[in-house]
């Protein structure tokens, strides 16, 4: 039961929070896609060339490249996009729950407030 002062659900089903409920929504899905590809690079395939090397001997030093290929790929691009898709995730998370809960946003905990054009174009992608 809804009390009389309670503003929650009304405040939640309005387009501003269903626009940053969907951005985040949106964003943590494009986080989870990079880590299945970072693990099917990673483990199933590290083992994929370790059996073929034991098939193909000559094939050795192309699988050593692909292997470090893999490894900076995985360094430089990968694990930093998921931290970055991580952090705009929680971010525009953050923001519902202010606007939801009306607390206050903390600048220096937070970061700077991702703006509405930014969140309609993450929930049109």
């Amino acid at each position: 039961m809804v009390s009389p002062g309670n503003n929650i659900p009304a405040s939640q089903n309005a387009e501003p929070q269903i626009n940053v409920l969907a951005a985040a929504s949106h964003i943590y899905g494009r986080a989870k896609s990079l880590m299945a590809v970072q693990f099917a690079l990673t483990v199933p395939a590290a083992l994929v060339s370790s059996l073929i090397m034991a098939w193909q001997p000559g094939w050795k030093v192309w699988l050593t490249s692909f292997s470090v290929t893999v490894a900076l790929l995985d360094t430089l691009w990968l694990s930093r996009a998921q931290i970055s898709l991580k952090k705009r995730g929680a971010n525009l998370q953050q923001m519902l729950d202010c606007a939801l809960f009306e607390l206050q946003w903390k600048l220096l905990r937070c970061g700077v407030r991702i703006d509405v054009t930014e969140i309609l174009v993450d929930v049109r992608k």
